[in-house]
Parts: structure tokens; sequence; C-alpha cells
């Protein structure tokens, strides 16, 4: 699946993304934190709901490359910005990632009905019927919707636009299950936030110019990951 999908993504960069798993007892104050960080960071952006949809084969080939550490290895997803449900216009996206660095491809989805009671089949026809290439609408065959995730979202910039850091919190994760009943399941909340910083690769930015000015260690993590493992029971082994 690797191979798939880099050789036909689109030429964009590839930047490095720290990850910190920060407790939510720093809620009232991580943004002081942020402030007072060397690289002046300022507030770009109104803080916005995210909303994703993750792919995985029947047998969870992408959980399990990711989980692997494969060097090469790629995420699958919809997303889009506010309310859960509804006609929604959002991107689908290809996470790769090659080492420590990843970029993002992306495809315009503009007609996406989403509601509580879509199932696998219903979530895969709404994007199909969009205009994406046609190697991914061969992979969609045998693929479906394995994690719907959803929450807000800060961002800041630093003062000479080299570093960006987003905020993620009160997030939830929701099973998606085919059951003629009910769908959208309960959701499972993740009892932390979590920093990203963002650089390009093409930047001579060490990790330390960030880390060693944070109370906090980076760490690797995965919302799609750590959504699968609370929500399905998946091990790592």
């Amino acid at each position: 699946m690797n191979n798939f999908f880099i050789e036909t993504e689109e030429n964009n960069d590839y930047r490095f993304e720290r990850k910190f798993i920060i407790p939510l007892y720093y809620q009232d104050f991580i943004y002081e934190i942020i402030s007072n960080l060397p690289a002046r960071f300022t507030e770009i952006f109104k803080e916005r709901i995210i909303n994703n949809i993750y792919m995985d084969t029947i047998n969870f080939d992408i959980f399990k490359e990711n989980i692997d550490g494969l060097k090469t290895r790629n995420k699958i997803r919809i997303r889009w910005y506010g309310q859960k449900y509804g006609l929604i216009k959002g991107k689908l996206e290809i996470k790769s990632k090659q080492g420590n660095v990843g970029k993002k491809t992306y495809y315009e989805i503009n007609n996406f009905n989403f509601n509580s009671k879509s199932d696998f089949n219903d979530i895969k026809n709404e994007i199909l019927k969009n205009e994406i290439p046609n190697y991914l609408k061969e992979y969609f065959i045998n693929c479906y919707p394995s994690l719907l995730n959803r929450y807000s979202r800060r961002y800041f910039l630093s003062h000479d636009s080299k570093i960006r850091i987003t905020i993620d919190f009160r997030i939830n994760n929701y099973k998606i299950s085919n059951s003629p009943i009910n769908h959208i399941l309960l959701p499972y909340s993740i009892p932390h936030m979590i920093m990203e910083v963002k650089y390009s690769s093409k930047e001579d930015i060490g990790e330390n110019i960030i880390s060693s000015a944070l109370p906090f260690r980076s760490s690797k993590y995965s919302k799609y990951i750590t959504g699968l493992l609370h929500l399905e029971g998946i091990t790592e082994n």
C-alpha cells in the first residue's frame, strides 16, 4: 500500500512534526507558555473544530503499518471543519511519512452527506461520487471507515513564520458501526491535549529550539492509533 500512494502523490514539501502530550491541568495556561517561547508566537486563526473520518482495510493494514513504524507509511482520511453532520465540504487527505518527516496530499470533497445513520457503505459511496483519482477509487473498494474523531484546535505562528504550533483539545473518538440501528456510537474522550510543532524539512531548525524551552517532552503520538486502541480493543502486538 505504501508505494501505491507515494508514487502517485503530488509534489509538495515534507515537514517535521514534533508532538507533545499535554496534561489537561495545563489547559488554563498553555497559551501563556507558547506566547513566552523565544520564537515569539502569536495566534493566527480563530479556534475551530476539526472532524476526521479515517479509512482502513478490513484487516487494519494502515493501523499495523503505523504501529510497526515502517519508514514509509500513510494515513487516509476525510477532513472538514465545524458541524459534525450535514452536507460537507472538506478534503480527502493522504498523510504520508518518510522516516521523521511527512507531507499531505489533498483532494477536494464538495459533495459529502454525512449523518448519524451513515454506515460503512453510505460513507464510501459519498466519497466515490466526488472527483478523485481512479487509483483512489480502486483503493476504496477494499477500504472502510474505521474511526471518526472530532476536536478543537488553536493555531500559532512564530515571528519569522518558520514554525507553526497547534494545540488540539476536547478530543473525542467515535466508533463507526455497521449496525442497522446505531451507526455513530458514543464518543471516547481523550484525557489530554496534543501540541504539534511543525516546520519545513528544508529549514535548519533543530528540535531543541522548541523542546528545550517547553516543560514537556516530545513523543510519538497518533490520534488514529490512539483512537483505535481504545475503541476497537486492538493490541499493538
